[in-house]
């Protein structure tokens, strides 16, 4: 509440609060204070203001009136809403004191030092009751001790005391005595409606209000509460909404903290078992290379040891036949040769047996980690959705079937991550849903479907962890077989101009250019008529149909995508795949019409001029979406009329 009592210059509680015409409130001395006075501007503006009688403003910034004439303006920008508002003669001085707000003012600060009952500098014991509390010191006083210690001189000259009052209601019931701005010793009692202001009984009799619009203050202000208590019951239900909805933000907060403490907290399990699953494969590894190495080291530590112990054993056969072939006793060498040579070939033969000048292991190992996958799988290590996404709601509502066109709408599913929808279509007759659409928006348009024909629909919502439950079908029929269609530029030759709701087609290029219908079909029988509005000059307009990627920068019928008939002044032509068959006699002119009818039952189409068939049957064997297409050039203009019934000598002239 202490936002609303606080004046907005000082940013102190109001002291003497004021009303300024706008209705913002700003203490006396603060208005005073930014009070400008300004003179005014000319002789004649000044002769004018002094026709005029003098604005005051009362209570609650209403207009009272006076015959005094000052050449001087007193105006005050309002520091809240920034208008500037001209004040009487007397200026802030004579605006009328905000005495509700100076009653909740004293009322809030008596709550807050109801506490404070006894004197905080009394050495009494018990202390004296406190009379006084300083608004910037903060220390209640009695009247003592306010007079020796908080004295109104010096420096606390321009501190706030504030009467502790002793019964709030009394002292609330004295603010509400409001006294009259321009009588001073009455108290205001009505409230005139043709100045809105607050008047006296003596400036209804002297103050010009004695003709106005006068009712009394409890009536006045009785309704103006009344609106006010109804305009707060709708403020008070939006706070209760909105506390209730806090409560839920609130709930919502904590379940998100503690979920997201849980999902961290599988996170790092997670990662905790993919660091140990690591670890364990590095030991294992270290352990592998470590055993390999030991039974190497000794292996070579056994053939070491081995051809030491012979390399020992021959060192010393050979130093002890060195020896005997020194000797001088050739009888007794004679007789050991034999023996001595016999050692030597057995050593000869066991080193060739058992010495091989080898290392008896592998080489030593020459590899290197291939981490590669798993490096990889380390970067493409990401969050997945751990739920499959709740079915979407279809809003029925929204939902619309426009001639063969069918638009759902649907609402995403709430607390759920979803990455996108799939709308599926299911034609009446069938037991096996289509799928028409995947991706991210919740809007689709299904187009060109067979007319009167029920189709049902339904959406199901996708992310990485599956696909949802589908939604609630919703029914939807298309038009009966009639079709009804506009031109779109957007499926025409820029050079052709449309008018009249897209119904009136024309084109001053003397190139033949090609625009084809908004509505493609694949059922039924169907027929629509162009009216020739402007034909000058004998040119060769065209009508037919075509697939949606036809040429549109020559005449149809030059590809084979199209099927056309093409008529001037005189006879026709059909024309497909750039070859023209079945020339007819009897053309166009101003006022002609030429009608197609479209047998996709039959596969077939039919050409008509002013009502009557044209020839042969034209094309048959058609299939696939076709679309109404019309060629033009040289200024022809056309009115297109759809939703045509069939004509009536149609199954007679197809037998």
């Amino acid at each position: 509440m202490d936002r609303y009592l606080t004046c907005p210059l000082c940013q102190y509680y109001f002291n003497h609060p004021v009303i300024l015409p706008c209705g913002h409130s700003v203490c006396l001395k603060c208005g005073q204070r930014v009070q400008k006075s300004i003179a005014t501007a000319s002789p004649g503006l000044r002769a004018k203001r002094a026709s005029l009688p003098s604005l005051h403003y009362g209570d609650g910034g209403q207009v009272t009136r006076s015959k005094s004439v000052d050449l001087m303006v007193t105006s005050i920008v309002c520091p809240v809403c920034v208008k500037k508002n001209i004040l009487a003669d007397r200026g802030v001085q004579g605006l009328a004191r905000n005495c509700m707000f100076e009653a909740l003012i004293d009322k809030l600060k008596n709550q807050k030092i109801s506490q404070m009952n006894d004197c905080q500098l009394c050495e009494k014991t018990p202390p004296t009751q406190a009379t006084r509390y300083c608004e910037q010191c903060h220390i209640a006083y009695c009247d003592n001790c306010c007079a020796v210690c908080h004295p109104k001189r010096g420096p606390l000259a321009n501190h706030t005391l504030t009467i502790i009052a002793k019964s709030p209601v009394e002292e609330y019931r004295h603010k509400q005595l409001n006294p009259c701005a321009h009588h001073p010793n009455q108290l205001v009692n009505m409230f005139c409606a043709t100045c809105s202001v607050l008047i006296c009984c003596k400036c209804l009799e002297v103050g010009g209000h004695s003709s106005h619009d006068t009712r009394s203050l409890d009536v006045v202000c009785k309704k103006q509460k009344t609106n006010t208590q109804a305009n707060l019951n709708i403020l008070k239900t939006n706070v209760n909404d909105l506390q209730i909805f806090i409560g839920e933000l609130t709930e919502c907060y904590q379940q998100y903290e503690i979920s997201n403490l849980d999902l961290e907290a599988s996170i790092a399990a997670q990662f905790d078992l993919l660091i140990n699953q690591l670890q364990k494969k590095k030991e294992k590894m270290l352990s592998d290379i470590s055993n390999q190495q030991r039974e190497q080291l000794e292996s070579l530590s056994l053939q070491n040891n081995s051809y030491k112990q012979k390399l020992e054993d021959a060192s010393v056969l050979v130093s002890f036949i060195d020896e005997c072939l020194k000797t001088n006793d050739c009888g007794s060498f004679i007789q050991v040769a034999d023996n001595l040579n016999t050692k030597i070939n057995d050593a000869l033969a066991t080193w060739k047996d058992e010495i091989v000048y080898e290392a008896a292991v592998e080489p030593p190992l020459d590899v290197v980690l291939d981490s590669k996958a798993c490096q990889k799988a380390v970067t493409e290590l990401c969050f997945i959705q751990k739920s499959v996404p709740m079915q979407p709601e279809i809003i029925a509502d929204e939902c619309r079937m426009s001639n063969n066109n069918l638009t759902v709408c649907w609402r995403p599913p709430k607390n759920c991550q979803v990455e996108g929808y799939i709308l599926e279509l299911m034609e009446d007759g069938q037991t096996k849903y289509k799928e028409i659409y995947r991706g991210r928006e919740c809007k689709y348009t299904a187009r060109n479907l067979h007319f009167d024909t029920t189709y049902n629909a339904r959406v199901r919502a996708y992310n990485k962890a599956g696909i949802s439950e589908q939604s609630v079908e919703i029914c939807q029929g298309t038009t009966p077989k009639v079709m009804h269609f506009i031109v779109d530029d957007a499926l025409g030759h820029p050079d052709i101009k449309l008018y009249n709701d897209n119904t009136v087609i024309t084109c001053s290029n003397s190139q033949d250019r090609v625009i084809l219908g908004s509505v493609g079909v694949s059922r039924g029988v169907h027929y629509w008529e162009v009216c020739i509005d402007r034909y000058v000059g004998d040119p060769d307009p065209a009508v037919g149909v075509a697939y949606l990627d036809a040429n549109r920068d020559s005449m149809l019928g030059r590809d084979t995508k199209s099927w056309a008939m093409y008529v001037d002044s005189s006879r026709s032509w059909f024309k497909h795949d750039n070859v023209h068959t079945n020339r007819c006699e009897g053309g166009v002119t101003t006022g002609s019409t030429v009608g197609v009818l479209l047998d996709m039952d039959r596969g077939l189409v039919r050409f008509y001029i002013n009502g009557e068939p044209h020839g042969p049957v034209a094309y048959k064997g058609l299939s696939g979406t076709i679309y109404p297409a019309f060629s033009l050039n040289n200024k022809v203009q056309m009115s297109i009329r759809t939703g045509l019934s069939i004509p009536s000598n149609y199954l007679i002239s197809t037998k």
